[in-house]
């Protein structure tokens, strides 16, 4: 089936990202004075990067207060309240019926960063609804990068309780330019590979968006079933002239950072970094020397430290049974 994009809701996101700096809801200084490095491996022949976020500077995981009706830091009711009076929401309705809105993160990695959220304040559940749901989004909305964290602690999880998807315009990350390594099954439709990454990763390509979904779905709950409770994914979606690729970065809550580098890294690992653009806080002078002279090993390390096995083994993937 052919869909078009909505020029209408990508219209109206410029209008918010540019209504959000002339209200000083977003300030030039949150994207200009991160540092972004670049760090090229030759064995994957690819350009991974780390970034030094000043936005984060402010971040809190859990805030003190929430106004009258939100249960969590992303719900509705958060427009309009005090230290969000600028705030702005643009409300959609996907193709499946689910409403949903817009909003720009005051912590942006990139530039045109948003969240889509859930209007009903649901946990996050990496499933087929929220498989097909990004890929709704990406119908509309053709020219970003739909990226979802996991529904599990420590494993690519930012807000467990509310279901919401990072957007970006145009982001093009390093797991998103790495090369095919097995291919797990191709037919007419659809090709499933893995791809050659630190991280295992599985890459669905198809024209048709149902069976994209569905096959999606199938290795998330084989996988998930593998280890309950403690596997997940990570997904990065994207879409091009009619095709659709969706990566799933497998994901397991007890691969976690190392003790000993979590004075550089104390949060869980997400999405963006396991896609191979890492971010790290504001620190000190001689923790942010000690960072750029070992860049390279520590993020490495941390990667290792968050992969379930080695993606290299082609028989490791034989826990997705259907393949």
């Amino acid at each position: 089936m052919s869909w078009k994009a909505d020029l209408q809701l990508t219209d109206q996101m410029e209008g918010l990202y540019q209504q959000a700096f002339a209200q000083g809801y977003l300030r030039p200084s949150l994207l200009e004075d991160n540092e972004v490095h670049l760090l090229y491996d030759h064995h994957y022949d690819l350009h991974f990067t780390y970034q030094i976020s000043y936005a984060r500077a402010g971040y809190q995981s859990s805030p003190s207060a929430l106004p009258a009706g939100a249960q969590c830091a992303i719900c509705r009711e958060q427009a309009g309240s005090p230290g969000k009076e600028q705030l702005q929401l643009l409300d959609l309705t996907l193709e499946d019926g689910s409403e949903h809105f817009l909003q720009l993160t005051p912590f942006p990695l990139y530039p045109r960063h948003y969240v889509l959220i859930s209007r009903e304040h649901r946990r996050m559940q990496v499933d087929r609804t929220m498989v097909a749901q990004g890929l709704q989004f990406l119908d509309r909305a053709p020219e970003y990068t739909v990226c979802s964290n996991s529904d599990l602690p420590w494993a690519g999880a930012s807000i467990l309780s509310h279901s919401h998807f990072q957007v970006f315009c145009k982001l093009n990350l390093p797991v998103m330019n790495c090369r095919r390594l097995f291919t797990l099954y191709e037919d007419a439709q659809i090709s499933i590979t893995t791809r050659h990454y630190r991280m295992p990763v599985i890459s669905l390509i198809g024209n048709d968006r149902t069976r994209v979904a569905s096959e999606a779905a199938r290795i998330i709950r084989s996988w998930k079933a593998r280890y309950p409770q403690r596997a997940t994914v990570n997904m990065v979606m994207s879409k091009s002239s009619g095709t659709y690729t969706l990566l799933l970065i497998l994901r397991h809550a007890d691969h976690r950072n190392p003790e000993h580098l979590m004075r550089f890294k104390s949060e869980g690992i997400g999405v963006i970094e396991a896609a191979g653009s890492w971010v790290f806080p504001p620190a000190s002078r001689e923790l942010l020397q000690e960072l750029h002279a070992n860049s390279r090993s520590i993020i490495k390390e941390l990667t290792a430290a968050i992969s379930p096995f080695d993606p290299a083994v082609r028989e490791h993937f034989d826990v997705l049974h259907h393949y």
